[in-house]
């Protein structure tokens, strides 16, 4: 350790904080330990994403104060309506009283009158109403099932996509029971929009068809599609079963767990005593002609 070393001009003997004692009758002081240089780049990345959290929770506080803000106007609104009907109320009333004062010992009598209805014509009239298109996304869909403990089974419609790194789960369609936050900020980036996401599924397993799964790392965000998708299907659900899958036609098959058998095959052919029985005259010849043997390089000076 060079943090505990003497050394002496003199005699340019050097000892150690083990040895100074014992030789030289003199303590060696071990110097501390130099200080740890300081990585920016670790705090530059923790800033950062701080700032992002603060950036979204600013946005949704912003978002929270509007809101409430328009429901205490509406309140004011409706606190003036409903004292403007009151007056309105009141001034009714005292019209009315002063009506019955003034027609007070005074009887009026109108002439009866029968009046009756009868069907003259009924005409049905029904809405015209187009049929709904099925819109096909040509995609792998199917039915997910969710189990997770402390929460009632719930069935989301997802699709596979191989292009997708994780698993991603419509925030609106599952119950919120079945969500947990998220230990850190995560912003994905599409063509035309970017979602920041917070909150991830919980742990539990994953019905497809008669098959069961482990529920993989799934980020839970909105997500609007026309077509009713729910959940996507990311490759990290492959890579959590340890297993692969397989696309044929309109089928898709999942396996998991997985084992790879790396086999060597080499060529099982006769055997040295064969070959040169076979070749024997062509060898002999290649001999002669100088091409094999002791100088195979006879034709090439």
């Amino acid at each position: 350790m060079m943090r505990a070393r003497i050394h002496c001009l003199n005699c340019k003997a050097t000892a150690c904080n083990l040895c100074g004692p014992y030789y030289f009758k003199t303590e060696v002081p071990v110097a501390p330990p130099p200080p740890t240089p300081m990585n920016p780049r670790k705090l530059i990345l923790e800033q950062q994403n701080h700032i992002q959290w603060c950036e979204v929770e600013i946005e949704r506080l912003q978002k929270e104060v509007e809101y409430y803000k328009t429901l205490y106007q509406n309140a004011l609104r409706t606190t003036g309506i409903t004292e403007e009907l009151k007056g309105d109320y009141e001034e009714l009333v005292k019209e009315d009283n002063r009506r019955k004062e003034r027609s007070k010992g005074i009887v009026i009598q109108e002439p009866e009158q029968a009046n009756f209805l009868w069907n003259e014509q009924v005409n049905k009239v029904a809405a015209e109403e187009k049929p709904r298109k099925l819109v096909k996304n040509m995609l792998y869909n199917f039915e997910v099932e969710m189990d997770i403990p402390g929460v009632r089974r719930f069935v989301v419609r997802a699709i596979l996509d191989t292009g997708a790194t994780t698993c991603c789960v419509d925030q609106n369609s599952i119950p919120q029971e079945a969500l947990e936050e998220n230990t850190y900020l995560v912003r994905f980036s599409g063509v035309n929009s970017t979602m920041t996401a917070n909150k991830k599924l919980k742990g539990g397993r994953m019905y497809i068809g008669k098959n069961v799964f482990r529920i993989p790392y799934t980020y839970s965000f909105p997500i609007k599609m026309e077509d009713g998708v729910q959940m996507i299907v990311g490759c990290n659900f492959i890579r959590a079963m340890y297993g692969g899958v397989r696309i044929e036609g309109n089928t898709v098959t999942f396996y998991k767990n997985l084992t790879v058998r790396e086999s060597v095959y080499i060529n099982i052919g006769t055997s040295r005593e064969t070959f040169l029985k076979k070749f024997e005259p062509l060898i002999k010849e290649l001999k002669e002609g100088g091409f094999i043997g002791e100088n195979p390089l006879k034709h090439w000076e």
